[in-house]
């Protein structure tokens, strides 16, 4: 039960947070990093006491370079992170040379409990 606890974000600073920091890495590596969490459209885990919060992650290379490798980075991060979450749906789009876009639809996994009402 403690290892679940590990991987699930406690409330929605923490989420912010864990966005903030996957967005100074895109700074890094050179990307426009915006995200929204769509506190909206949060629903309720068949597991008990696990709310799923959707988000979404829009990345833009900055200058008219491709965006792909560090776009594929992105990625990377997301899918190595410490925290429970389900990609959803990727969007890459471009003008048939470079990559210039990318849009991920995810969900966070967020304990019920401590969860508050925005």
């Amino acid at each position: 039960l403690h290892d679940v606890e590990q991987v699930l974000v406690g409330n929605f600073t923490q989420l912010t947070q864990w966005a903030q920091t996957i967005q100074e890495k895109g700074k890094k590596w050179d990307l426009q990093f915006q995200y929204r969490i769509l506190v909206d459209e949060k629903r309720v885990s068949p597991i008990e006491g696990i709310t799923l919060v959707p988000m979404e992650i829009e990345l833009h290379p900055n200058g008219p370079r491709s965006g792909y490798q560090d776009f594929m980075n992105v990625l990377r991060e997301l899918s190595e992170s410490t925290r429970r979450m389900d990609i959803q749906n990727i969007t890459m789009s471009g003008d048939g040379q470079r990559a210039n876009h990318i849009h991920i639809g995810l969900t966070v996994w967020m304990k019920t409990t401590d969860s508050v009402e925005l």
